[in-house]
């Protein structure tokens, strides 16, 4: 009975660690990469680190090994059928906000919005608490109601708007590019606001967000064997890898994946 009473006690520490565990990835002022199918079930929300201190940073790479995601997570997924977003929240301080955005610049916020985006990404926060992380990430169902794509995607029928946050809707990128180029490039804006009822926001370009897989081991990009993950503020170039080398899925190969991650 003693025995069985200590393994009880010893189950219950463990799933309250990992509780704990998620709870802290995903806080106030926690960057955010969610990776998602599109017409899927499933979200991987990855807690990247301080907004602040990794938008300050150069050549910073984060969300990778454990925390990383691969193709063969999505099921039936090709790299066009995944977007991906980034954004951060304070709830603390209502009127501060952080979401990914274009190259091209000009983002804008929509007015009264504010308030709108950080009640959803808080909701969302407190769903993500709720799972089992694996490094820093944890595996979502798009269909709960406090997930990103329900929650702030009006059930995926309006992506990359963070909850009406960004009207043009561009706050996400498709990651069709992977299986040429090997990454995909955004910006991170920052909106200050000083209250609630203020009028549209351009958002301020406070870091670039280059989001990269490679192939692993097996040489060949789109298996389990990828590597990936998240680089702030890149300042080497990528040379894409050839899709007529991809195809050879040799050993070398996966030695050039496995360096040009490191780099």
């Amino acid at each position: 009975m003693r025995r069985k009473l200590l393994g009880l006690l010893a189950a219950a520490v463990l799933v309250l660690g990992f509780a704990g565990q998620a709870s802290a990835l995903f806080e106030d002022l926690q960057l955010v990469r969610v990776v998602y199918q599109n017409n899927g079930t499933v979200e991987l929300a990855t807690s990247l680190g301080n907004v602040n201190t990794l938008a300050g940073g150069s050549n910073v790479t984060v969300g990778d090994g454990t925390s990383g995601f691969q193709l063969t997570d999505f099921s039936g997924a090709g790299w066009a059928n995944l977007q991906v977003g980034y954004y951060a929240r304070n709830a603390g301080l209502q009127y501060d906000a952080w979401t990914s955005g274009p190259l091209a610049g000009g983002q804008m916020s929509g007015p009264t919005k504010i308030a709108n985006f950080t009640n959803a990404a808080t909701y969302t926060a407190g769903y993500y608490q709720t799972l089992t992380p694996t490094g820093n990430t944890v595996t979502a169902v798009t269909t709960n109601l406090n997930s990103y794509v329900d929650n702030m995607n009006n059930g995926g029928t309006s992506p990359g708007t963070f909850a009406a946050f960004i009207p043009a809707g561009n706050g996400e990128v498709s990651l069709a590019a992977i299986a040429t180029l090997g990454y995909v490039e955004q910006l991170l804006y920052k909106y200050d606001y000083t209250s609630p009822g203020n009028p549209a926001s351009a958002g301020v370009a406070v870091a670039k967000i280059r989001t990269w897989v490679t192939p692993g081991a097996d040489g060949t990009l789109g298996t389990a064997d990828d590597l990936s993950g998240t680089t702030i503020n890149p300042t080497e170039q990528v040379v894409p890898i050839p899709p007529a080398v991809l195809l050879l899925g040799s050993g070398l190969l996966g030695l050039i994946g496995l360096r040009r991650r490191a780099s």
